[in-house]
């Protein structure tokens, strides 16, 4: 289980510069002042001298994330600036054996990233990169006498994602200047924890500040961080979280003493089981699945008698991750549950768990009176591989029951047989509409060039969610030959597939994608062009907003709006004047996201910007720009709210600063004063209606 607003499982279940070139330019000594080598990190792959991981995985599909996540102990973390964003596996490393450092430099080089190696090959952080004249102004700057100078450079230095401002940041963060170190620090947040730390051991000391934050998403997203990067320091500050007040700091604890291994993270999950809060009670059952041995099987043993569904779908869920003959017998008793649900969990856990009689048990699990237990049951049996799996996925192919062929469909494309196109292919001509919406997504699991031809076909049906299928499979094809027909798909009479096209080239990302947006932004579609401004925003701002600029003129409000939002993602430099223009649009939707975007990018011009704006004559503007002007935080943002609560009129606006304050200002003395002093003013009364007259009845 997951905490409120985090999302829960369905039913269904670069290289480094050490100052090279800076030293070349600005001289030796101020070389390494504004850009100091970062410790214990190698180049660009290839090129450092960090000994190769000596890991392999097979990845069964598209999913980087998951394969990266299967090296497990023996391989590097992959860790990425800015956060986890979707990574696809270049089809020719699909299913085949292939090391940790080949596939990690493949991934990063198909998205147009790089990957930082730490000499001891621990950690692989991807980034963007940045140019080196950006990283070496942003160093120069952050060694300037003058505050101001310092300030700005801090707040840019957090929109670069480039490892190599790690080290920079983190120094800053212990700046004499207050709002210095403020901005550092919210730059190495947006950074994120796990890869500053992995590039930067310096880290931990400006970290220790937000695992003590009162606000309790700061607190969480630190903790986050430290499942995610794992080790001794770690491990010792999540036992200190998983004891939190709060409960979604304790989940996400839990989460990371999952990943973190070991027996003191075995005790602390054994602890949690009896957590107060149901969340994190069925997350540390989960995270289980992560450990082995007697006492973890008798764990999760007590967990699938416990009275809640939820806590014995987690414990069904775990003992697949465990596997062995142990874990089968308590799953064969779990398909057995009076719970769909759980039943649905076994099955799924069967497959993965393997074992002699795992096959057995699933053939009668495919005469469930539920059909999606039968169809979990189908899918589990075609992953569990072998010679008796290959024997049957044809006949489950041809179930009487839709829900089993459209599970075996799915299976299919995490085996990489070398008849899965053509059995796929076959599915792709079921009468269910359901399984030929499986198949078609699950050759974008398969991908490469022999899937692109049925896919093709697919973008034809006659049903509208097979052809959004096919148009989400070509981008998680991980080949540069998908794009051709990812541009076919754009000009859809189907506004459906031609959004989803436009969406996926997000995913795809490189620099033939982004080619390939810059065309969607010209489609005449106005979906489209929505999407692709859109999907501009999960790219790195110097390749983004010049784009995002001509789309905050098009002549469309919904491409604008797009636009506007997007750019407020993508962030940078030039982000809050890009901003400052859509704050004119004569749409008002436009203006309100042009707000908000300017409310996460932060800084000084952001700032200046905003309180302008609480002046508007429109109260959700002036509500807007009350919300965006915590999220940009500081004193001067601090006192220019405070400011707002004697001069302004309306209701609505004084209860979103007031809100605003709360939640961004918790702590501060002279918020707490001003609040305690405050009295938002009642609602004014209705206007009275006039009585309508009776109705005469004669």
């Amino acid at each position: 289980m997951v905490p409120k607003g985090l999302r829960r499982p369905g039913r269904r279940t670069g290289r480094l510069l050490a100052g090279m070139l800076l030293a070349f330019f600005l001289g030796a000594g101020l070389a390494e002042r504004c850009c100091p080598a970062m410790p214990a990190l190698a180049g660009e792959p290839g090129e450092g001298p960090g000994p190769a991981p000596s890991a392999s995985v097979t990845p069964r599909g598209r999913d980087a994330w998951a394969a990266f996540d299967a090296f497990g102990a023996a391989g590097p973390r992959v860790l990425m600036l800015g956060g986890r964003r979707e990574l696809l596996v270049p089809a020719e490393l699909r299913f085949k054996p292939v090391s940790a450092r080949k596939l990690v430099e493949a991934v990063a080089a198909a998205r147009g990233l790089k990957a930082a190696w730490t000499r001891d090959s621990q950690y692989a952080v991807l980034h963007a990169g940045a140019a080196d004249g950006e990283v070496e102004r942003a160093g120069r700057d952050l060694q300037s006498e003058e505050a101001a100078v310092r300030r700005e450079a801090a707040w840019r230095g957090g929109w670069l994602s480039d490892a190599r401002m790690a080290p920079l940041l983190v120094k800053a963060a212990g700046d004499a200047d207050a709002e210095v170190k403020r901005l550092a620090v919210k730059g190495l947040r947006r950074l994120g924890w796990d890869a500053v730390l992995a590039l930067d051991d310096g880290g931990w000391e400006a970290l220790a500040g937000d695992l003590g934050a009162p606000d309790v998403n700061v607190r969480g997203q630190a903790v986050s961080a430290l499942g995610r990067l794992g080790g001794e320091k770690a491990l010792g500050r999540l036992a200190k979280a998983i004891e939190d007040k709060d409960h979604v700091v304790r989940w996400q604890a839990a989460c990371g003493l999952g990943r973190a291994g070991g027996d003191q993270a075995l005790a602390l999950l054994a602890k949690a089981i009896s957590d107060k809060d149901e969340n994190v009670r069925g997350q540390a059952v989960s995270a289980l699945g992560n450990f082995s041995g007697d006492r973890v099987l008798a764990l999760l043993a007590k967990a699938l008698r416990n009275r809640d569904a939820a806590m014995r779908w987690q414990a069904a869920n775990a003992l697949g991750m465990v596997g062995g003959e142990k874990a089968q017998a308590l799953l064969e008793k779990a398909l057995k549950d009076r719970n769909e649900t759980v039943r649905c969990q076994a099955a799924a856990a069967l497959g993965r768990a393997g074992g002699e009689r795992a096959f057995g048990l699933l053939e009668e699990a495919l005469q469930d009176k539920d059909l999606q237990v039968a169809g979990a049951a189908a899918e589990a049996m075609v992953r569990l591989g072998g010679e008796r799996a290959r024997e049957t996925r044809e006949r489950l192919l041809q179930d009487g029951n839709w829900e089993v062929r459209a599970a075996a469909a799915r299976a299919l494309g995490r085996t990489g047989d070398e008849d899965t196109p053509a059995l796929l292919g076959k599915a792709l001509e079921d009468n269910s509409p359901q399984v030929r919406r499986a198949a078609a997504a699950a050759l974008g699991e398969v991908g490469g060039r022999k899937v692109l031809v049925l896919l093709e076909k697919a973008l034809e049906d006659k049903e509208r969610q097979v052809r959004v299928a096919a148009a989400w499979a070509l981008g998680r094809a991980g080949t540069e030959a998908a794009l051709g027909l990812q541009e076919k798909a754009l000009s859809s009479d189907d506004a459906s597939v031609s959004w989803q096209a436009a969406s996926t080239l997000g995913a795809a990302g490189g620099d033939r994608a982004l080619g390939a947006l810059e065309r969607a932004l010209r489609n005449a579609s106005v979906g489209v062009r929505c999407a692709a401004a859109s999907a501009l925003g999960s790219f790195a701002a110097r390749q983004a907003l010049p784009l995002l600029e001509s789309a905050l003129a098009d002549n469309d409000g919904p491409v604008r709006l797009a636009a506007a939002s997007a750019v407020g993602r993508a962030g940078g430099e030039k982000a809050p004047s890009l901003l400052q223009k859509a704050l004119t649009d004569e749409d008002r939707q436009v203006r309100l996201a042009a707000v908000a975007g300017l409310g996460r990018v932060g800084g000084e011009r952001a700032r200046t910007l905003v309180e302008k704006l609480l002046d508007d004559n429109d109260w959700e503007v002036r509500c807007a720009a009350a919300q965006a002007m915590g999220l940009i935080g500081g004193d001067q943002a601090r006192d220019v709210l405070l400011g707002r609560l004697a001069v302004e009129k309306d209701r609505r606006v004084l209860q979103a600063t007031q809100t605003t304050l709360k939640a961004c200002f918790a702590t501060d003395p002279a918020v707490q004063k001003a609040l305690k002093d405050f009295h938002l003013p009642e609602p004014p009364a209705p206007e009275p209606q006039p009585r309508p007259e009776a109705p005469e009845l004669f």
